[in-house]
């Protein structure tokens, strides 16, 4: 098993600029050979944002039969979600004979957060005509708008550094200083991406990893995770390794993953080093190698990793790549469970039902074991089941 990275959050820096605002424009034009009639701004908004339009077709034709309304837009930068017209915008044919007050139509798009347009090319375009006595003619159309309760401030990238769009990013990740919104965080990143920004490579390659903020896709998690690695992103080279070691978006590789785990292990990355440190246990990529596994378990381990700890002690407690030491195997699976990891706690639990490395106390192995439990450690489970019943 490797064990995954999170996205990084140490390079979070100070400091914003003052930022600019784009609005999305409604274009007004009629479809007997009339260019656009006028423009309206409705609003400002953010990628991922969704917004309400309603359009007030009015009339007072004598013999009207029907007016004809088409709904045009950029489909690479908006989606339509519902309302009254068809989803690519084909022209409604309303029923309008007798009306004297017109008629509302509505429709509700979203503003998609991975969109490559460009915020600059956002626009929707109302055509309206109707027929009588077999001659067509411009329709009278009104325009209301009406916003939806979502939040609509847009924060254009205009002016901003790649680290503080990264940062704007991760605000809007974490849920820091912004209510936490995955599709705002990846448009960020993928605008300090598109600077050729090693983190916002990184990151945008972390949420097509998860499909957060946009639709999951390992090949394009693949894609800019190698981007941030053939910079030298430490991260990129580690999660470019874990996609390697399991398949995803590429073949499956054991020789490349080791390759790019060993890339940023040797930068210091304490998940590469837990992780390069498995393939050696195991030999997976290499030759098997258990001096080797215990070293960047040490390493990875002395950082913090809960994964790292219970792996060394586990090659503590079974006498791989080191001498055999319960009293070892206990202390770092007791920094593992303290901090909360299953696996940690439930190897602990082991030692002290064993009586390995420690005094024997079912009492304090049922208490650890428990915590595993709960976390849904199957080896827990079936170990309280067995000692309670005995």
């Amino acid at each position: 098993m490797s064990f995954y990275a999170i996205i990084q959050e140490n390079w979070i820096l100070e400091g914003l600029r003052m930022f600019k605002k784009i609005s999305l424009l409604l274009l007004i034009a009629a479809t007997m050979f009339v260019a656009c009639a006028s423009a309206e701004t409705i609003g400002t908004y953010e990628p991922g944002d969704i917004f309400d339009v309603e359009f007030a077709v009015t009339a007072n034709p004598n013999n009207a039969v029907f007016a004809e309304v088409e709904l045009q837009y950029n489909e690479n930068a908006l989606k339509y979600l519902e309302g009254d017209f068809s989803q690519k915008g084909v022209a409604t044919m309303l029923n309008i004979n007798g009306l004297r007050v017109g008629h509302t139509l509505t429709a509700r798009f979203q503003i998609l957060p991975d969109s490559e347009a460009g915020l600059q090319n956002i626009s929707l375009t109302v055509n309206a005509a109707y027929n009588y006595a077999d001659q067509r003619e411009n329709l009278v159309t009104g325009i209301s708008f009406s916003e939806s309760a979502v939040n609509i401030s847009m924060e254009a990238s205009m002016g901003l550094t790649a680290e503080e769009k990264n940062r704007i990013g991760l605000q809007y990740y974490y849920g820091k200083e912004r209510e936490q919104n995955y599709s705002k965080a990846a448009y960020y990143f993928r605008l300090a991406a598109d600077q050729r920004d090693a983190y916002g490579q990184c990151n945008l390659g972390y949420m097509y990893d998860m499909g957060y903020g946009v639709e999951q896709n390992y090949e394009k998690a693949v894609y800019y995770y190698e981007l941030a690695a053939n910079q030298g992103h430490a991260s990129g080279q580690r999660n470019l390794g874990y996609m390697y070691d399991m398949g995803y978006g590429v073949e499956q590789n054991d020789e490349k993953a080791v390759y790019y785990y060993e890339l940023a292990a040797n930068q210091g990355d304490a998940l590469a080093q837990n992780n390069l440190g498995y393939m050696y246990e195991n030999g997976y990529g290499v030759e098997q190698n258990y001096e080797k596994a215990v070293y960047y378990y040490e390493l990875a381990a002395n950082q913090g990793n809960a994964v790292a700890q219970k792996n060394l002690g586990y090659m503590y407690e079974n006498g791989d790549g080191v001498e055999q030491n319960y009293e070892k195997a206990v202390y770092y699976f007791e920094l593992a469970a303290n901090q909360g990891y299953d696996l940690g706690q439930s190897w602990l639990g082991y030692m002290f039902e064993k009586g390995y490395g420690v005094q024997k106390d079912i009492l304090k192995a049922i208490e650890y074991y428990q915590l595993a439990a709960d976390q849904g450690e199957e080896y827990a489970i079936k170990a309280l089941e067995r000692l309670k019943i005995n």
